[in-house]
């Protein structure tokens, strides 16, 4: 895509008034949150729920002030949508003030209130927003104590992505703490905006690269077919995006002993986990064809930083499992994969899916119902003005992707979560999912030699019941059966 420098003097040009109000052409990841808001109405699973813990003497007209400052900064999180003329856009009100809502629980007995702050975290981040009125962002405190509470801040992610939260994290401690000693903002104005990178990619799609790395994708996925995961309940007719998130930690020991492999072969933690996620794929479904969706982040240029707004873009990464390669022949392969991917991340996910005309079903995704990412902790913890904020799990407010696997690094390891959809799969089939992930992990730890298929998946409890309770009899198991077909053979 063009870097900003080289294209800003044009953007002033390509804004609009619109009533008196600044607007520039939606990106093309907004132009789908607004299609699917006409189509589905009001989907929660596109709101991004932001839990912080606060430990001190909070000053809450002072951090109210704060969120101004950063709203005021940024027209991304003052931005609502609406038509003009047959054209989508982002419409940048021109001030906009929140109230940080506060909910006082320090009334209730002890072993009360960590339950009912967790119910007030989920109740805050399942509310929907709505696209053409605004605002879409809103902020909530929970005072648990005196110098304790738990911050919300919810945005949809149609003004906001993964790395928008490391931003508006660090925003926060600098603002506040000036605040804080008396002074003004600290921060420099911003010298470009969302709206001036929507026109930059506008232009990109109308340019000679986009149709270079269109035909690499589509000769990338010619002939692909969606994976097919056993399921505890039927497919729904229609997608209501119902979802949960369970987790486990996976030890620094391990994943120190992954890392270290990764490098071995030339590649990273990232890499390493794909490629099991890869093999658990294969596993469950006995596919060999393994299609995973993964986010990128989109900002190519060092002036899209300092920025909120929704970056992000999906690349379907497509492995071939046949033949069962050794661990590290496959781990290079997924490597290449992806690097291959990176060089055409321009392309929006939703231009690759116009062009290809899948069939629409309305439940399920376009091209990919299966998602795995990898990050380290976007938001991160801080001091300022007295105060300690430490970010904390949110409440998942709805789930996009059938399965969705990520993983986010912590000081203890990384904790290794799986999102999943309800509406298809129980917390018991999801907690098996991790735990069959992580037992492969601890297998590739030690046997990284190994053919594919001669890595452990099942725990040991799993093999023991497999084998003895249920069989009546020790017996070998066939390592190239499904995991779905073992369960339900048995």
């Amino acid at each position: 895509m063009s870097k900003p420098q080289d294209t800003q003097p044009e953007t002033t040009a390509a804004a609009a008034e619109v009533a008196g109000v600044l607007a520039f052409p939606a990106s093309i990841s907004q132009q789908t949150f607004w299609y699917m808001e006409l189509l589905q109405g009001e989907v929660t699973a596109f709101n991004v729920p932001l839990r912080f813990r606060l430990s001190g003497p909070l000053d809450v007209a002072l951090l109210e002030r704060t969120m101004n400052t950063i709203i005021e900064r940024h027209e991304a999180l003052r931005t609502k949508f609406g038509e003009d003329k047959g054209e989508l856009l982002q419409i940048v009100m021109p001030e906009l003030k929140v109230s940080i809502n506060v909910i006082d629980i320090s009334h209730l007995p002890a072993d009360r209130i960590d339950e009912e702050a967790d119910r007030l975290g989920s109740i805050e981040a399942r509310r929907p927003f709505r696209l053409s009125t605004g605002p879409m962002i809103r902020t909530e405190l929970v005072r648990l104590n005196a110098e304790t509470h738990i911050f919300h801040v919810t945005v949809h992610h149609a003004l906001f992505d993964g790395l928008s939260m490391t931003v508006l994290t660090q925003e926060i401690a600098a603002i506040y703490q000036a605040y804080f000693d008396g002074k003004e903002c600290p921060l420099e104005p911003l010298p470009i905006q969302y709206g001036d990178y929507s026109v930059w990619q506008k232009e990109f799609l109308e340019g000679p690269e986009m149709k270079a790395q269109l035909a690499y994708w589509k000769k990338r996925l010619d002939g692909m077919t969606e994976l097919d995961l056993p399921t505890d309940f039927p497919r729904p007719a229609v997608k209501t995006w119902k979802g949960d998130i369970t987790s486990t930690l996976l030890p620094k020991e391990l994943t120190d002993c992954l890392h270290a492999i990764a490098a071995k072969n030339g590649s990273t933690l990232f890499h390493l986990q794909l490629a099991a996620y890869n093999i658990l794929m294969q596993r469950y479904t006995g596919s060999t064809d393994i299609s995973v969706g993964t986010p990128v982040t989109g900002r190519t240029s060092e002036e899209l930083e300092p920025l909120m707004g929704v970056f992000i873009n999906s690349l379907i990464l497509r492995n071939d499992l046949s033949g069962s390669p050794g661990f590290e022949k496959l781990l290079v392969k997924v490597r290449e994969t992806a690097l291959e991917a990176l060089e055409n991340q321009d392309l929006p996910f939703e231009c690759l899916v116009r062009e290809l005309k899948p069939e629409r079903d309305q439940s399920r995704n376009p091209l990919f119902q299966v998602n795995f990412n990898h990050h380290r902790s976007f938001a991160q913890a801080g001091t300022f003005g007295g105060v300690s904020l430490t970010p904390t799990p949110s409440r998942s407010p709805g789930t996009i992707f059938d399965l969705h696997f990520f993983m986010v690094e912590r000081k203890e390891g990384w904790r290794a979560s799986c999102d999943y959809s309800t509406e298809l799969f129980t917390r018991t089939s999801a907690d098996r999912m991790l735990g069959h992930y992580k037992r492969l992990l601890e297998d590739i730890s030690e046997h990284p030699e190994r053919n594919i298929d001669e890595l452990e998946i099942l725990t040991e409890p799993e093999k023991s019941q497999l084998l003895n309770e249920w069989c009546g009899s020790k017996s070998d198991y066939p390592r190239d059966a499904t995991i779905g077909g073992l369960f339900v053979e048995t």
